[in-house]
C-alpha cells in the first residue's frame, strides 16, 4: 500500500476478529509504527442470482455486475441460480489514514501511468464530465499514481478509479480513504464483489461445482 510520504504493508498478523468486523493494522515500512484499519462485512442477497449478474468484458474497465464464483466455472449452465438464503459480504473499511492498496492481482498490463491514465479516461459509456489527477506517492513520494473520478449522471452515482506505478509494473489500485468507506452495491457501474459468502451459497457452489466438474 502507499500513501503521501508513506509506503506500507497489510500483514497476515496481529489480526483481531468480532462478529463480522476483522481488524487489520497498517505496518510501516522501515519501522515499528502501526495504523489502525479494520473491515466490517456487509449482508447482500444472492438469492436467484445466476453467472449472467457479471460480465467481464473485453478489459477491466468494462466489468460490470455482481461477480461471485459461478463466473469462474464456464462449465455450470448460465441458468443456475442461488437458492433462497444466500448471502455474500462486502466489505466497509474503516481507516485511520487515507491509503492506495494493490497486489500482485491488480496488473493492468500499462507500461505507465500515463498509459493508464489515458485508457481509464474512456471507462464511462455515457456522456458525463470527468476530473483526473497525478501525484506522488510513498516515501518521499517517488512513485507516481492517478485517479479518474467521473461525475454523477441523469442520478446515476459518481464513482471513481485508480492506477500506481510500483516497481516495473502499472497496477489498478483500491483507493481507501481515511474514516470510514462505502463499498460498491450498485452493478450497473461497477462490479459487486460478493465472492465472500455464508453457508447456504457456499453449499450450493460446492454442489454444482461437483456435479459440472
Amino acid at each position: 500500500m502507499l500513501a503521501d510520504d508513506f509506503e506500507g504493508r497489510l500483514e497476515n498478523k496481529d489480526i483481531e476478529v468480532s462478529g463480522r468486523t476483522v481488524k487489520r493494522p497498517i505496518y510501516e515500512k522501515n519501522s515499528n509504527n502501526k495504523l489502525g484499519y479494520e473491515t466490517t462485512y456487509q449482508k447482500f442477497d444472492l438469492s436467484g442470482l445466476t453467472t449472467r449478474s457479471y460480465s467481464a468484458g473485453k478489459n477491466i474497465e468494462d466489468r460490470r455486475g455482481i461477480l461471485t464464483d459461478l463466473s469462474n466455472y464456464s462449465n455450470i449452465p448460465s441458468n443456475v441460480a442461488f437458492p433462497e438464503g444466500s448471502v455474500c459480504y462486502i466489505p466497509v473499511v474503516t481507516s485511520e489514514r487515507s491509503f492506495w492498496a494493490f497486489n500482485e492481482k491488480n496488473k493492468s498490463g500499462y507500461a505507465t501511468i500515463d498509459e493508464w491514465l489515458d485508457a481509464a479516461k474512456q471507462r464511462s459509456s455515457d456522456n458525463r464530465d470527468h476530473r483526473t489527477s497525478q501525484f506522488g506517492v510513498g516515501i518521499g513520494n517517488q512513485k507516481q499514481a492517478a485517479q479518474v473520478m467521473f461525475f454523477e449522471y441523469d442520478d446515476q452515482p459518481a464513482y471513481e478509479y485508480s492506477g500506481v506505478e510500483y516497481g516495473k509494473d502499472v497496477y489498478e489500485a483500491n483507493y481507501v480513504a481515511k474514516g470510514s468507506t462505502d463499498p460498491n452495491t450498485d452493478s450497473r457501474f461497477d462490479v459487486v464483489d460478493c465472492t465472500v459468502v455464508n453457508e447456504i451459497a457456499g453449499d450450493f457452489l460446492a454442489e454444482q461445482i461437483e456435479r459440472y466438474y
